[in-house]
This record gives C-alpha cells, sequence and structure tokens, in this order.
C-alpha cells in the first residue's frame, strides 16, 4: 500500500511538472519542437527498435540521426551515424565478450590505427561502415581473443576480399587473406601459417578446388583438393640439397600419400609409370603394373642455350587460373568507388558503343571517385592534392605523350596518398603478392604462378586506368584513350597534345630506341674537330639522349611503382628458379676475372685494334706495357654502365641500360681504340668485345635479369636494335655457361 501511494505520487509529480512546460511554451508561442536538436534519451522497454538503449546524440523528427552514441542494456555500444533511426554510415560498435560468442574471423592495409589487441578491454570491437545496423562495406573487427578481420561485410558478416589473423596455441600464427563468402573463406585465398602456407580455392570454409600446399621442408603438393584433402596433382620432394627432387604426379589418398595410377620421376632421365601406393617423404612406396624409362641426356652444346630461352613461365593444368585470382579486390573497387552496377553488360563493347555512351560512362565514374574523395576528406580531416579533387581535363584527348603524362601523373598522385581509393588498391595488390610469395613461398616451382600473377595485377591494374572489361560485367573507364590491355605495350607515341604543355610531355617519357650496328660508332661524344664536318657526319656524330634511349610502354607507370614495392620477392623467384644456371655462370665469370685483360680479349676472340685503353697522359713507349698488364682498364665506362643493370628494378629500365651500354663500347673505341672514328661495326666484331664488358662487369645472377627482362618486355620482340643488344645479352651468357674449354 506504501509503495502504490509513492508510485501515485511521483506521477502525478511528474504530471503536473510537464503540464507547466506546456502551458509556458503555449504562453510564450513556442507551439513545436525544432527539427533538428541535440539530446538525450532512454527508450522504454516497448521501444520496438531500442528496447532499454540509452541515447545522446543528434535528433531530426524525434529519431535518432546524425552523430550519436548509443548503449544497449545487454552491453553493446554504438558511437556513429544514424539516418532516421537507424544505425547507418561509418561507426564503431563494441560488444561485451560476455553478450556474444566470439567467432574468429583477418588485418591488411584498410585500417591503420586500430589496436591491434584489445584482449584486456574483453570487447568485441566492430569498426566500418554500416547498413541497418550492420557491418555493410568497408570494416574491421578485432575479437576480444585477438583474433582481427579488415576487409568486405555483407549484412554483418565478412563478404569479399579481406584478410584474417588469429593465434592459437595448437596452429600458432594464422593468416588468410582472400575471398570470403556470408562469413567463411570462399573463392581464392592464401592460408598461412608457421609450417606450411595454402595458395588456392576454398568453399565453404575448406580447401576445395584447384591449390597448391607447400610446407616448411620444401615439399611442394599441387592439384585438386576435395573437403580439405588432396586427391590428384603433383608433388615435389627434394630429399637433400644435393639430389635431385623426387616427382609423383597422379592420384593421391592424402598429402604426401600416393593412392593410384601415376608417374613417378626420380631424375631428369629416370621415371616409373604404373600404379603406386605409400608416403613419398618416407621413400616407402609399392609399385604394381609398373613401367621404368630412362631418357638420354642431351649432349649437344645447344642443350642449355634451348632450356635457357624456350623456358618461359606456364599456366599448368594443376594451378588456379591468374586471371581467378583476387577477382574480388578488383570488383570491389569498381562497385564502390568507381559505382559499378552488377548485371551491366557491354557485349562487344568497343563496336557496340558509340563515344558519347563511352564518355557518358567515364564521367560518372570519376563523379563517384571524386565524391569519395569530398567524403574522406571530411570523416578522416584529410588533405589531398587540388589535382585529385577535380577530373583531369581532357579526359577524352587525343593519345599522345602528354595525355601518357597527364595518366602518369595522376597515378602518382594517387598512389603517393594514404586516403585515396586508388592507393588503397593498389597496396592490397602489394600486399597480397609478397604475402604469398615471401618467406616459405619462395619456392622454385612456384615461379611460374609467382610471375604469371604478377603480370595480370599489372594487366588488370592496367584496365581500371582504361577500359574495364570483367567476367562479372562491369565495364567503366577512368582514362579512355589509353590503349586496350592487348596493347599496353606498345610505345608512347612521340607526339605532343596541342592541348597541353610541350615541356611537360617531353619529360614524361623516352622516344622510340634508334640505336644501330651502323650508328655505333657516331655515338662519341662531340668535339671541335668535327665542326669542319659535312652538316650530314655532324649531325650523325652528336651523341643525344635519343640515340641510346628505349620506347616507354604505355603501362609503364604502373611496372615501374609494383617492381619498386614487390622488387625483392619477385627478383628473388627468378633467383631461386635461375639458382643452378647462374651458379655454373658465376664460377666460369669468377675464373675469367683471373685473366689480365690481353689474355681475355685475346680469348674472347677480340680484334687487337678495337682493345680500347686511357694511356693517362703516360708516355707512348709505355703503352704497350698497359696493354699486356692492363686489368679491368679496357672498356672501364662500358663495364661501369652494364653493372647499374642489377641496381634498377624497372625492367624498361634495365634495357635503357643495355642500350647505354653499347653506346659506351662504340665510344670506346671512337676515343681509345687505333681504329677511331672510322671502325664500321658488325656482329662479329661487337660479340665479342660485349661479351669482355659482361665478363668484367661480373653480374652474379645475370641469369635472373635475362629472364626476368624477356618475362616482362614482350615489346622486345619486333623492336629492331634494341631487340638485337638483349639478344647479345643472352648468347653471351649462354657462352659462358656453355663454352667447353672453361673448366
Amino acid at each position: 500500500m506504501k509503495n502504490e501511494f509513492l508510485q501515485a505520487s511521483v506521477f502525478w509529480y511528474r504530471y503536473s511538472k510537464e503540464k507547466a512546460q506546456l502551458s509556458f511554451i503555449s504562453n510564450n508561442g513556442l507551439n513545436s519542437m525544432p527539427i533538428s536538436r541535440y539530446g538525450s534519451y532512454n527508450f522504454s522497454h516497448a521501444h520496438p527498435t531500442y528496447k532499454g538503449c540509452s541515447y545522446e546524440g543528434s535528433w531530426r523528427n524525434g529519431v535518432p540521426h546524425g552523430s550519436g552514441h548509443m548503449v544497449f542494456p545487454e552491453g553493446k555500444e554504438y558511437t556513429g551515424r544514424f539516418i532516421n533511426g537507424i544505425i547507418e554510415g561509418v561507426g564503431e560498435m563494441k560488444v561485451s565478450k560476455n553478450a556474444t560468442v566470439s567467432t574468429p574471423l583477418m588485418s591488411s592495409v584498410f585500417f591503420t590505427e586500430i589496436p591491434t589487441s584489445i584482449e584486456d578491454d574483453r570487447y568485441d570491437l566492430f569498426k566500418g561502415k554500416f547498413k541497418n545496423g550492420k557491418l555493410h562495406g568497408l570494416a574491421s573487427i578485432i575479437w576480444s581473443n585477438g583474433d582481427s578481420f579488415e576487409g568486405y561485410c555483407k549484412n554483418g558478416q565478412p563478404h569479399g576480399h579481406g584478410v584474417y589473423r588469429s593465434v592459437s596455441t595448437n596452429v600458432g600464427q594464422q593468416f588468410y587473406v582472400g575471398a570470403f563468402e556470408n562469413g567463411v573463406k570462399h573463392g581464392y585465398g592464401v592460408m598461412s601459417t608457421n609450417k606450411e602456407r595454402y595458395l588456392g580455392m576454398w568453399f565453404d570454409d575448406l580447401k576445395h578446388g584447384k591449390g597448391c600446399l607447400i610446407t616448411i621442408d620444401g615439399t611442394y603438393h599441387e592439384g585438386i583438393f576435395e573437403k580439405n584433402r588432396f586427391l590428384r596433382g603433383r608433388v615435389w620432394y627434394q630429399p637433400n640439397e644435393d639430389e635431385p627432387p623426387v616427382i609423383f604426379e597422379g592420384e593421391f589418398e592424402r598429402i604426401g600419400v600416393i593412392s593410384g595410377k601415376g608417374i613417378l620421376k626420380m631424375s631428369s632421365s629416370d621415371q616409373v609409370e604404373g600404379t603406386m601406393y605409400g608416403n613419398i617423404q618416407t621413400g616407402d612406396i609399392k609399385i604394381s603394373n609398373g613401367t621404368y624409362t630412362r631418357f638420354r641426356k642431351r649432349l649437344d652444346s645447344s642443350a642449355f642455350e634451348h632450356d635457357f630461352i624456350d623456358e618461359k613461365p606456364i599456366e599448368n593444368q594443376w594451378a588456379v587460373p591468374a586471371e581467378l585470382k583476387w577477382s574480388e579486390i578488383f570488383q570491389q573497387f569498381l562497385m564502390d568507388d568507381l559505382g559499378s552496377e552488377n548485371g551491366q553488360n557491354f557485349s562487344n563493347f568497343e563496336e557496340s558503343v558509340d563515344d558519347e555512351v563511352i564518355k557518358n560512362i567515364s564521367t560518372r565514374a570519376w563523379d563517384r571517385l571524386v565524391g569519395n574523395l569530398t567524403k574522406i576528406k571530411i570523416q578522416k580531416g584529410a588533405t589531398f592534392d587540388d589535382r585529385l579533387e577535380r577530373i583531369p581535363d581532357p579526359v577524352d584527348a587525343q593519345w599522345s605523350s602528354s595525355y601518357y603524362a597527364m595518366v602518369a601523373e595522376f597515378w602518382h598522385l594517387s598512389v603517393s596518398s594514404s586516403f585515396h581509393p586508388l592507393n588503397r588498391l593498389v597496396q592490397g595488390l602489394i600486399e597480397i603478392f609478397c604475402c604469398s610469395y615471401n618467406n616459405i613461398g619462395t619456392h622454385s616451382v612456384l615461379y611460374d604462378s609467382a610471375v604469371l600473377e604478377f603480370q595480370s595485377l599489372i594487366k588488370r591494374t592496367y584496365d581500371l586506368m582504361s577500359l574495364i572489361k570483367r567476367t562479372y560485367d562491369l565495364t567503366r573507364y577512368l582514362f579512355i584513350r589509353l590503349p586496350p590491355a592487348q596493347d599496353m605495350y606498345t610505345p608512347v607515341p612521340n607526339r605532343p597534345d596541342f592541348h597541353h604543355d610541350s615541356e611537360d610531355s617531353s619529360s614524361s617519357t623516352s622516344t622510340a630506341e634508334t640505336l644501330s650496328l651502323n650508328s655505333l660508332q657516331n655515338l662519341a661524344t662531340y668535339t671541335e674537330d668535327e665542326t669542319n664536318e659535312s652538316p650530314t657526319s655532324s649531325m650523325h656524330s652528336v651523341n643525344t639522349p635519343d640515340d641510346f634511349s628505349v620506347a616507354t610502354p604505355c603501362c609503364d607507370f604502373i611496372i615501374n611503382y609494383l617492381f619498386s614495392q614487390c622488387y625483392a620477392e619477385i627478383f628473388t623467384m627468378y633467383s631461386v628458379r635461375l639458382e643452378e644456371k647462374d651458379k655454373k655462370y658465376w664460377e666460369r665469370v669468377v675464373y675469367l676475372n683471373a685473366y689480365t685483360d690481353a689474355r681475355l680479349l685475346t680469348y674472347l676472340g677480340v680484334k687487337p685494334n678495337l682493345w680500347p685503353v686511357d694511356p693517362e697522359n703516360t708516355k707512348e713507349l709505355d703503352s704497350f706495357m698497359i696493354r699486356v698488364t692492363a686489368k679491368k682498364k679496357f672498356y672501364e665506362s662500358a663495364i661501369q654502365t652494364l653493372q647499374r643493370l642489377s641496381g634498377e628494378f624497372n625492367p624498361s629500365s634495365k634495357l635503357a641500360i643495355l642500350a647505354e651500354t653499347f653506346s659506351e663500347i662504340s665510344a670506346c673505341v671512337t676515343q681509345f681504340s687505333p681504329v677511331g672514328r672510322n671502325h664500321i661495326w658488325t656482329s662479329d666484331d661487337l660479340f665479342p668485345a660485349f661479351m669482355y664488358v659482361v665478363v668484367r662487369a661480373q653480374l652474379q645472377h645475370l641469369g635472373a635479369e635475362i629472364r626476368l627482362i624477356s618475362d616482362f618486355c614482350p615489346q622486345l620482340n619486333g623492336a629492331g636494335q634494341i631487340e638485337l643488344m638483349f639478344t647479345m645479352l643472352r648468347a653471351s651468357y649462354v657462352q659462358i655457361c656453355s663454352e667447353k674449354s672453361m673448366p
């Protein structure tokens, strides 16, 4: 009775107070509350959405709208944006560990200021874009046990490209980067632990489809997985470093256990084909109905050259096609940052869509990109270069060196800005490649996969800057005049565009190479004695930069940046693959470098009249002694130039160094040899001289350098004199390795 009396008293007290306030508002002409205001409120337990919640923040029309802070009775807290009473927009949700069961799920380049662990705070942290109260879009999740996820979410679950990290007592540190669908691993991804790494397809959180597994001891499995079980493919196992690897290709019961038909290769010349069962790592294998075959080794001198030249990265039947890898990260960029829509399909795009439609598509993509930058600028308080906040003009100008300069400028500004969407994409690509092929992933068997994947990343990134045409029917443009992807290695044209400043275009790209054997002697420095020559000969005697320049491919701005960030991983892969050949080459180079210059030049067949040396003001009577005793003095400037090859990471820059080396060879002969400028170069004269320079330059991993240039410079095919120079470099390497007269 007493409690009921107290409750009634409180009710009528509040009623009379609220009535007095309403009377005051009415008497003062305040008949309506403001539409937007700031305040706090405790929702009743009867509220349909926020039962028992307390809210403080912005309101509009009586519901939370704008920035605010919501506390839920079960221990959740949300701080962020609301739209019309619904949690929507960028925000942060904390969930008490006792309020939910934590599900382990990953960390990457998408966020940099989030804490690495919240174990002591005892809550799960969800941060990113929300839609209808759930994570939807770019987000990060950190669970109270230390597991983390960063990437894209849909309806509150990881969906699309993402990164997952976890630590457990049984497995240790675990890392996954790749595709998710409805909260589980689904699609292509890379899973790494302290003991192994899997690169391949996933289905419903299980290894399923094509993939490869490499363990810490170097054993490599590649083939078809079915629900975490390895069924068909091949295994590569090397018991000891001094022994050839054992390879089996066929049917398996599980990892390491052969079960069924297949081919067992014990060396490059011995193999057994039949039905087998056993553990290949222990060597306990039972063979039934087997046939042993021994192949004859090639003994001709062209065997090494054939293997070196013809060995290119190939996509075998067990490998995941490079174009299927990492498709989610490109798709998310197209949809979120360029405004592409699912279901849009332009078949035979170039023929069926007129130029005006293409311009409209490009304009919409640019508007979306610039609009996203504005949002980031407001949310993060970030500052951008003014040139990034406007659409480059004119995007539809004529393809020229000036247009290329405009594209390259935009690219460099974008990847230099931490918060730019394109920078986020590119840094993500760099991370996924490096985490796939570093450390345990640096294996010679993965060479084909790594090179093809890197080439695919370059191509697809170039597509984003020009024509976007994907199997999931997304088509968009940024720079519509860039050549299509199949022509991305064609040279940038020399002609500038009248819309641009000629000075900017002239510094943006190199011209096509004009170096030829017949003009090598004309690449020396211009001297006063040549001023009296005829106009024609005087013109050919001037050493201009164009004389030894190399054409710039259309995709060079992308290649240059990706190689600068991934060069350690990609070149290490080449070094591991070419280790045996480079070891043989290096042993012979060390042997040859013990020779004096005179002996080495004679051994290589360089004609005596092409032995250049700078006497350095010594008497002519001493010149013979100089020639006999000199070491690393002949063609010294050419040697120093070629040594710079290993210091460049861009394959096109390596070609430019090669071209400059040939010009220095000619300059040395012109200035310091008896024939002077009267010599006319032939291949028979040039090759021995160049081979001498190669030996003296002592490039330890020359085979890897040559293979890298060959794989990433398809513009060499039919490129004229620069192709001849590269052929001579490759021939020098092959000659040194296969020369029978050397030990």
